[in-house]
């Protein structure tokens, strides 16, 4: 169930997540970081998903960064409360066999 808190909590996560890519696969999402500053973490995530293609993030860390990516946090618990079903699908479907258990 979505709450502000929940909400809060996922664009913190998705911060975190942009710190580890740089320092595990040397990926500098400065786009991403520019987008979550403008509209925060859900309307970015929410904007990314309803694209076509995949970002250059996702390509850059595809498949052995995978779990850095925004399409994997989406696709997880409890974050995954926060999006349609339909953004669930698309994540996981671009995570492919990656995606996390859920």
């Amino acid at each position: 169930m979505w709450t502000p808190k929940l909400e809060q909590q996922f664009e913190a996560e998705l911060r975190d997540m942009l710190r580890r890519s740089q320092d595990d696969a040397s990926y500098v999402g400065t786009y991403f970081l520019q987008m979550l500053n403008e509209r925060g973490g859900r309307a970015t995530a929410e904007t990314l998903l309803a694209k076509k293609d995949v970002g250059e993030g996702f390509v850059k860390l595809w498949p052995d960064h995978a779990h850095l990516t925004m399409e994997y946090v989406v696709a997880s618990e409890p974050w995954k409360n926060l999006f349609t079903q339909s953004e669930v699908r698309t994540a996981r479907e671009r995570l492919g066999r990656m995606a996390p258990e859920c």
